[in-house]
Parts: C-alpha cells; structure tokens; sequence
C-alpha cells in the first residue's frame, strides 16, 4: 500500500467481484469501513500522521 500512496493517481478497489471503490488513494485511505471491509491496511505513513496528529492533539500550551 506504500506504493499506492506514494505513486497511484486512481485506486480501484474490488469486492465480491464488484467495483467497492474508485478514487483517489488519499480518499481509499480515509475510509477506514471501506479498508476493514475489504481487508486491507492504511500505508504506514499514513498511520503514522494518525498517531502523530492525536499525540499533537494533547499536547497543550501554558
């Protein structure tokens, strides 16, 4: 999936033999129903500004 993320302009995702998703890979990544349902797993640098993004979130200024 890191490939995906850094070189791929349109994701096509298939489910059952059906098209689920098609898309841009930052909007593929957002959908984390989609990701669990389709079995697959965020890029880690994705994951990463995730964490990133919520330790941000607590840090607070006095």
């Amino acid at each position: 999936m890191e490939l995906v993320a850094r070189y791929a302009d349109r994701v096509l995702v298939m489910e059952q033999g059906r098209i689920a998703f098609d898309g841009r890979p930052s909007e593929l990544f957002a959908d984390v129903p989609l990701l669990e349902r389709c079995q697959l797993q965020r890029p880690l640098s994705y994951q990463f500004q995730e964490v990133k993004r919520h330790a941000d979130e607590r840090v607070t200024v006095r």
